[in-house]
């Protein structure tokens, strides 16, 4: 179902009086398709009826505001960004630390329920052991949505979000409790768990980060569902965020739109991987 932009201005407006959240910001496309989820969902015939619901029922709004907030995630999603980051970025990023400062600090943006923030711990403590390396290092993750937090900081997955994990991966960084598979304490405790919005115009860093900044950020599948005003918004920030020669790893759909940006370079001619430029 087409929807025109005259159709749209409604569902906005409501949104926006009563949950004060503004949706200029989101593309098109992703809007779209959240309003024929909600459709599909609440059986209105069409988006007038829709509107109407909105406009009569909170608990929809609470709804709609709801499903903006994309949860998706997987563990290891690209496995050749991690086997790259892994096997050259951190040696290199490493070496280059100052003395005093040996620390590798991670953001992982838009955690979601905590996979990809997981997947780089064990990245990190699987090149240590296959390396003998000793590379410290913090993870800090950060998502806008509670509820996935919390899911986060239980680190409990069903086995059918596992099929990527090879059974010594399993077998060494989770415990299985009954039907579910938790993440070792050594792993969760690397990881903090903290609510913090991406679009947040007053701030240039997540709160915990204000006297440091990263050396590898991971932001995937978030900026493809913003318009380009607001993509730049993010960019920039993840840009002061990184440190210099820092990297920036985002997904596939996501290359084009970070190419467009002065401030990242790729890495190389695969993954989807950008090293920070210092003007």
């Amino acid at each position: 179902m087409a929807m025109t932009q005259e159709e749209l201005e409604p569902i906005l407006e409501t949104v926006f009086i009563k949950a004060q959240r503004d949706l200029s910001g989101y593309s098109t496309d992703f809007l779209h398709s959240i309003i024929r989820q909600r459709l599909d969902h609440t059986r209105c015939t069409d988006i007038l009826s829709y509107t109407g619901m909105l406009n009569r029922d909170q608990r929809e709004i609470q709804c709609f505001v709801a499903a903006l907030n994309i949860s998706f995630s997987q563990f290891f999603r690209d496995p050749l960004d991690f086997l790259i980051l892994g096997r050259y970025l951190v040696p290199e990023i490493s070496r280059d630390k100052h003395r005093h400062d040996p620390f590798l600090r991670i953001w992982s943006a838009a955690c979601a329920e905590g996979q990809e923030p997981y997947s780089l711990a064990i990245m990190m403590e699987d090149q240590n052991k296959v390396y003998g390396r000793n590379c410290p290092y913090s993870i800090l993750a950060t998502d806008i949505a509670d509820e996935a937090l919390e899911k986060a900081r239980r680190g409990m997955y069903d086995q059918s979000l596992l099929s990527r994990l090879s059974h010594k991966t399993l077998s060494e960084y989770f415990v299985a409790d009954g039907s579910m598979w938790k993440v070792c304490d050594p792993i969760r405790k690397k990881i903090e768990f903290v609510h913090y919005d991406i679009l947040d115009e007053f701030t240039t860093a997540p709160p915990s980060s204000v006297f440091t900044g990263y050396d590898i950020i991971y932001c995937s599948n978030l900026l493809i569902y913003y318009k380009e005003r607001i993509r730049i918004r993010i960019l920039r920030k993840l840009y002061y965020s990184l440190n210099p020669g820092g990297c920036l790893v985002v997904d596939e759909s996501e290359k084009e739109m970070v190419k467009t940006f002065p401030g990242f370079h790729p890495y190389s001619n695969i993954g989807n991987i950008f090293v920070k430029l210092n003007f």
